[in-house]
């Protein structure tokens, strides 16, 4: 299975990273590096510089990574939010997969 991991060279990202390798996955990290860092993506991933508000990268990377699952960690909250939908309407956004992601 190949897994595209939104924010996959930061903390958490990262983690899920290591672990889908773990498990024999592969993985396409998709980061910005605005709170990331490149050397945080493991080298048997592959490391995309990019933004996910992006809709042709995300799209590009989809097809020719053959992509059957993401895993979206790429998210900065400005401030605490209380509730559940204001985390999810901020954080899903500028994504060009917020529907499938708002119906989790």
């Amino acid at each position: 299975m190949s897994v595209l991991v939104t924010g996959g060279a930061g903390y958490i990202g990262g983690h899920m990273t290591l672990g889908l390798l773990d498990a024999g996955e592969s993985v396409v990290v998709l980061d910005n590096l605005s709170t990331g860092f490149d050397w945080a993506a493991p080298d048997e991933a592959r490391l995309v510089v990019g933004d996910v508000g992006d809709a042709d990268l995300v799209a590009r990377l989809i097809e020719e990574h053959e992509v059957d699952a993401i895993a979206h960690f790429a998210a900065k909250l400005p401030r605490l939010f209380r509730r559940r939908e204001d985390n999810m309407r901020h954080g899903t956004a500028s994504t060009p997969f917020r529907p499938a992601l708002a119906s989790c």
